[in-house]
């Protein structure tokens, strides 16, 4: 859950409680942790399209705002 911990500190706590309870986020953190550490590894060998890459980041996008209207949801 590195890349997790770093995207959101303050809240990671929060997080880990989360992933406990709910199996469904727990899926959804580790899709972003992959598609993440995905990125990570394609920014260092550059093989794919840019397309590919932007694509990937969109999709990280898109699981840290679930992330956050997940975690939000909880406070409510």
């Amino acid at each position: 859950m590195n890349h997790l911990q770093k995207k959101f500190p303050k809240r990671y706590e929060h997080i880990k409680a989360l992933i406990q309870k709910s199996s469904v986020f727990e899926d959804l953190c580790g899709d972003y942790e992959e598609i993440c550490t995905w990125l990570t590894s394609q920014n260092r060998i550059e093989i794919h399209t840019e397309q590919e890459l932007n694509h990937a980041r969109e999709i990280i996008r898109d699981l840290e705002e679930d992330i956050i209207r997940t975690l939000k949801q909880e406070v409510e």
